[in-house]
């Protein structure tokens, strides 16, 4: 099966010095390749790109920083800190304040995830984005991820798009937006993600036994 020949490459730069709020944050740039076995020498071809963070809540308590000046360090954190975190309190707002934890007090969100369009509608994205979660499982608590369709996002000229862009064909996906959300929103409730109430964000507690994420089969 072509699934078996999948591999994920997970990748993250760090420093010594004064980095402040970086210090709190592991970005990982995750790739996806499929290694084609015939061909001599093998062909080792990326097929996906997933970002994602780790938030080191814990860290933070520990060292006496306040969730704000650590989430506000990007637009995309500011956005989800804005929508899940009380910052006068220092802790999750509700609902997610409520639910019982692992004890890590870490956070791990998902930011973007590509697959190319050949490689779309096999079952790929979720094995993948469940082995992206099993990696961190022992060291966060809960998932986030916002469930934004890509040909949402602006689109620069076909001209200035590297190589990769121009494989994903965003043009080509659905352009109606209550259709690719609806479909956004079913994928990600279907992977067993809870949907934050009025909100375009989904988590997932690891603490807690999900049978939907659970029955994901990554050998089948």
């Amino acid at each position: 099966m072509e699934q078996d020949n999948i591999s994920i490459e997970y990748r993250f730069d760090s420093a010594l010095g004064q980095i402040e709020a970086n210090r709190y944050i592991n970005d990982y740039k995750i790739d996806i390749y499929h290694d084609d076995n015939a061909q001599d020498p093998i062909k080792h071809d990326l097929i996906g790109k997933v970002e994602a963070s780790l938030v080191l809540m814990s860290l933070m308590i520990n060292n006496g920083v306040s969730y704000y000046e650590v989430f506000d360090n990007s637009q995309f954190l500011s956005e989800i800190g804005q929508t899940i975190i009380d910052f006068d309190e220092n802790d999750f707002a509700e609902p997610l304040a409520s639910e019982d934890m692992a004890g890590s007090g870490n956070l791990l969100v998902i930011s973007r995830i590509e697959l190319l369009p050949e490689w779309r509608k096999k079952g790929i994205g979720k094995k993948m984005i469940k082995d992206i979660i099993l990696r961190f499982s022992g060291c966060c608590d809960l998932v986030i991820l916002k469930a934004f369709p890509l040909q949402q996002e602006y689109q620069y000229a076909e001209d200035n798009k590297n190589a990769w862009e121009k494989q994903m064909h965003i043009s080509d996906l659905p352009k109606d937006i209550e259709f690719s959300n609806y479909k956004m929103f079913s994928y990600y409730q279907n992977l067993g993600f809870t949907l934050l109430e009025n909100t375009d964000y989904f988590y997932l507690n690891l603490a807690l036994q999900n049978k939907i994420f659970d029955a994901i089969d990554l050998e089948e």
